[in-house]
This record gives structure tokens, sequence and C-alpha cells, in this order.
């Protein structure tokens, strides 16, 4: 829960490696929040096969880049202002391809359209950072978890057994919104 103080809007990329038994594709789990509260998330075949579980990390990161861009324009369009956003994922070597400035002999096979979150980590507009592996709140979407690791992304992502509950930023959200609308009407 440390990582809700770097920014407003997180992102959660994690991807299974081919677990797809007919295909072999790898499956891509996505969460963002809003002040530590889930706003968007999504589970989603990827559409090639990747070549290595990083390549598989970096796909997802790059599905994740588009969702939290699309909502930085929406938070911004309510006038909430955040900082830049933060995509965590939990494999290194697709943290240390997001932050490259040009593709080396090893990644040079990943497709261009794969490369939008490197696009955006060199103008700035978002930042990517490593997790470890158990405070990866995404991968209760790319795979079966035990109960023990359920427990602590349904803890970790406020999950609660009757759904998401407001906390406090949420709430304040929610009041600034008002506030708005007031002044305009």
């Amino acid at each position: 829960t440390d990582h809700y103080q770097l920014s407003p809007l997180i992102g959660w990329a994690d991807a299974d490696y081919a677990n797809d038994r007919l295909e072999r594709k790898s499956i891509s789990g996505n969460v963002v929040s809003l002040f530590g509260n889930p706003i968007s998330w999504l589970s989603k075949k990827q559409s090639v096969v990747a070549q290595s579980t990083t390549e598989a990390e970096f796909i997802s990161l790059n599905i994740c880049a588009k969702q939290i861009r699309w909502l930085s324009f929406l938070v911004n369009d309510l006038r909430i202002t955040i900082t830049r956003p933060v995509i965590f994922n939990d494999n290194s070597g697709a943290v240390i391809i997001s932050n490259q400035a040009s593709l080396n002999p090893n990644t040079k096979h990943i497709e261009i359209r794969y490369q939008y979150v490197r696009n955006l980590m060199m103008k700035k507009l978002v930042d990517v950072k490593q997790v470890g592996t158990n405070e990866m709140i995404a991968d209760v979407l790319t795979k079966p978890l035990g109960i023990q690791a359920m427990g602590r992304v349904a803890y970790s992502s406020r999950i609660t057994a009757t759904g998401f509950y407001l906390s406090i930023n949420a709430i304040n959200i929610i009041n600034q919104f008002s506030c708005m609308v007031a002044r305009v009407s």
C-alpha cells in the first residue's frame, strides 16, 4: 500500500507465460487504481505468441500503458490534478526494456506496436517501476491463486466481501467533482 503515495494513478501489469495450452499465448492482467481504489481492470489473452516471460510481461505493460494514458486524460478532464502515473511490473527484464531509449539485439524482434510504453517513458508521461511478485495485485487476473495469495491481493486492492469500499481519498475526489459541478452550474 506504500505504492499509492507515488502517484494517485497507479497501474499494475502482469502476465503468465504461454499458459494457453492450445495456442501457447500468454494472458495479460492489468489493474489501474485512482487514489488506491481500483477503477479499471482486465484479463485478456495476448494477440501474439510471446517468446519469453519478459516479452509477455512487456506486452502486458503496453496494454496497461494505453489504459492508464486514457484514464489520465479522463482524470484531467475532471479537473483533478495528478502527478505522473506509475505502472508496476514484477519482471525486471520488462521494466528494463521499458526504461531503455532504444531496442537492443535481444528485444528488436518485439513488434513496434508494443513499444508504446517506452515512448511514454521517454516523454516522461508515465513511470515504470518494479514490484515484488508477492505485491503484484494483477496476479489474480492471470492465473489461479491460493487462498493466502487471494487474501493478500484482496487486501492490497481494497476488495472486501461487499465489494469495493470508498477510501477517504475517493470521497475527496467525489467532493472535488461536486464542487466543480456546482461552480459550473
